[in-house]
């Protein structure tokens, strides 16, 4: 559309010095004609645009020139607003500032004391918070980062990674990063992150298109159906570990849940955390497993 691309050319010429009509018309994927009319129309709109002929010329725009909060509507400016506040949640360097910004530019009245997120584990320090800044920060810059990761299995590797974003997935921070190792994207769990290093070393990549944000555990185990009968009494955890439409209850009040595992170590362990109000339906052979498992446990009890 014509307005949004009046709008990302502003931004464009605000962020660049000049840019040639060739440039633009490249850049928004059209003629040298229809750019020359698009900056017609932001003169008429008393947006200070100039064009400068000769070889180093090209169109730009007066570098006193801020952008207006009219630009705007009031649900596009409250967007904005909401989506800041959220990311203040992740307590990431410079949001409190530029959320002062925008929130001058328009102006807003509107309380955001119905709203608190917080991110952070309990007891987090601070430590923890400065490796988030930095992952932040290699991020932005494309620093290629180092740093030992342990696996669902508890096993400890050295990664070096060039990271290309931060993402927010089932209740945890991952980094989303090309993985020098395995020589394909991957998803590392940024609690699982220790002795992270910046390296001095940049890079330059971008994100594959239809790149799926799956974790290693995803991609590195096939996936098992299970079913299993859980007590009233731990039902509350239920619901924050599985989606609704994955229970069943029966005429007792015993929760039956269908849901997809990979076998592995990690699934024993989390099983167990269910203690005796947990039972395994299917598959059968798990059974045993978990009964092997409870005598090594019980060993520590003898």
């Amino acid at each position: 559309m014509q307005v949004e691309r009046l709008l990302q050319m502003i931004f464009l010429l605000i962020k660049k010095e000049k840019v040639t009509t060739q440039e633009l018309a490249d850049y928004f994927d059209v003629s040298k004609r229809t750019i020359l009319r698009d900056i017609d129309t932001l003169s008429m709109a008393n947006i200070p645009i100039f064009t400068l002929k000769g070889r180093k010329g090209g169109v730009g725009i007066m570098e006193q020139y801020t952008i207006n909060k009219i630009m705007f509507s009031q649900e596009e400016q409250e967007k904005i607003l909401h989506g800041l506040h959220l990311l203040k949640a992740t307590q990431l360097s410079s949001i409190e500032r530029l959320l002062d910004k925008v929130d001058l530019l328009f102006s807003s009245k509107e309380s955001f004391d119905w709203l608190e997120i917080d991110f952070s584990s309990f007891g987090s320090q601070e430590k923890e918070q400065q490796k988030y800044n930095y992952l932040q920060y290699a991020v932005i810059n494309k620093c290629v980062v180092t740093f030992d990761y342990f696996t669902s299995e508890l096993k400890k590797n050295k990664r070096t990674v060039e990271p290309v974003r931060l993402v927010f997935k089932n209740s945890a921070w991952y980094v989303q990063a090309y993985c020098r190792y395995k020589k394909d994207f991957r998803l590392f769990r940024a609690s699982r992150i220790i002795n992270l290093e910046l390296l001095a070393e940049t890079f330059i990549r971008k994100i594959p298109k239809g790149s799926a944000v799956k974790t290693n555990y995803e991609e590195q185990y096939e996936m098992i159906p299970f079913v299993l009968k859980f007590s009233q009494e731990i039902s509350y955890r239920l619901f924050d570990e599985y989606d609704e439409e994955c229970m069943t209850v029966d005429e007792e009040g015993y929760y039956y849940v269908t849901y997809e595992y990979a076998d592995n170590d990690w699934l024993v362990r989390h099983l167990l955390s269910f203690g005796e109000y947990v039972e395994i339906i299917e598959p059968a052979y798990m059974k045993q497993r978990m009964r092997e498992k409870i005598k090594e446990v019980l060993k520590n009890y003898h």
